[in-house]
């Protein structure tokens, strides 16, 4: 950071004093403690008023804009000709907390979806995911496990260099996201849950001879010709039915069950199975009804929800960022996933040594100073 940086600020001619190790350290502190304080303005934490001595005492407020717009990772000129990464900018950072996350010890219950680094400016890898906090943004595919901590995750560009174009035109992008992903898995009998973004038969079929139990939810335009009761006769039977279908080479089980509406998931190991008793509201009855559930969504509620919480952790302190520039946005999103992420792991080690008391998000985001 400090070498590129400083090359950048040389490169553009630009009036510089050199940093230092120290001071991007204080700089990435700062940045985190102000993720947790959430002033309107940046501006703000220097006013004197506010007796913000941790801000003033580190940097003056025109040396941090001056490294905020002179910050980078990676040295402009030196892009290979034949790079085909939109994100080479970012890229180092990236690849360096991928490399503790591939570290760490897989659990066994695990989930992929989509996260959104909040970005609303002009780039043409920029998605909409309708119904995420911030639709507008950057896509990436994390493999999370049920506690929430990330394993492993993957750019959505236009023309993924992770993935061979082959593999897609063969599985589709969905699918091949995860098989991307599940190369991270390194147990044996891992679970694996997902959305319909991602299932298809060809998946569960690949997945199940992996010894991955997966299950999803499931469009149907997307599998077409399997043999379910209407949407409208199953609206009739209540709900408390539920049925399933089995595959012809008893690869894949298909589930479908009437909740407030009718809902379909695909599995490679369980259907209806042992069903339990959950609590419904019954709006005619206005009273909670005891509703029968396939134990296939039993298992899906309780394990999909990984990259959820995560995304709701980062929202809770993210780094206040405005700006044009996606870069700034994509690094400090790297520096809210390694904090959330290394919270969790920290409170996972401590609950395995059975210690009672634990920093919270907050408290271990407010002890970085000078970045430490």
């Amino acid at each position: 950071m400090v070498e590129k940086t400083n090359m950048y600020a040389l490169q553009h001619g630009k009036t510089f004093t050199p940093t230092n190790v120290t001071e991007i350290k204080a700089f990435l502190g700062l940045h985190i403690i102000m993720g947790c304080l959430k002033y309107p303005r940046v501006r703000m934490y220097w006013d004197s008023p506010l007796h913000l001595d941790l801000f003033v005492e580190s940097m003056s407020r025109e040396r941090f804009f001056q490294l905020r717009s002179n910050f980078h990772v990676v040295d402009n000129l030196a892009r290979p000709e034949n790079c085909k990464d939109k994100f080479y900018k970012v890229r180092p950072i990236y690849d360096c907390i991928r490399r503790r996350y591939l570290e760490l010890q897989i659990e066994k219950e695990l989930c992929v979806d989509e996260q959104m680094i909040p970005f609303k400016g002009h780039l043409g890898v920029k998605q909409y995911c309708k119904g995420k906090p911030k639709p507008w943004g950057i896509k990436l595919f994390l493999l999370c496990g049920r506690s929430s901590l990330c394993y492993d995750f993957l750019f959505y560009q236009a023309d993924t260099p992770e993935i061979s174009k082959t593999f897609v035109q063969k599985f589709g992008l969905g699918a091949s996201i995860v098989l991307k992903l599940v190369e991270r898995i390194n147990r044996e009998h891992a679970y694996l849950y997902f959305d319909n973004s991602f299932t298809t038969f060809n998946l569960l079929e690949i997945l199940k001879i992996k010894n991955i139990y997966a299950a999803g939810t499931v469009r149907l335009r997307h599998m077409p010709n399997v043999p379910f009761t209407s949407d409208k006769d199953l609206k009739k039977k209540g709900r408390v039915f539920s049925e399933e279908v089995v595959s012809m080479n008893e690869a894949v089980i298909m589930c479908k069950w009437f909740d407030n509406r009718p809902v379909v998931l695909a599995s490679n190991f369980v259907g209806c199975g042992s069903q339990d008793e959950v609590q419904r509201w019954e709006k005619s009855r206005k009273t909670y009804v005891s509703v029968s559930r396939p134990e296939v969504v039993h298992r899906y509620n309780h394990a999909m929800g990984g990259v959820h919480k995560i995304d709701m952790l980062i929202s809770m302190y993210r780094i206040f960022i405005k700006s044009r520039k996606w870069t700034l946005g994509m690094l400090f999103h790297a520096v809210d996933l390694a904090c959330v992420n290394s919270w969790l792991e920290y409170k996972r080690n401590t609950e395995s040594l059975g210690e009672k008391e634990t920093m919270d998000l907050l408290h271990r985001r407010g002890s970085c100073k000078n970045g430490h």
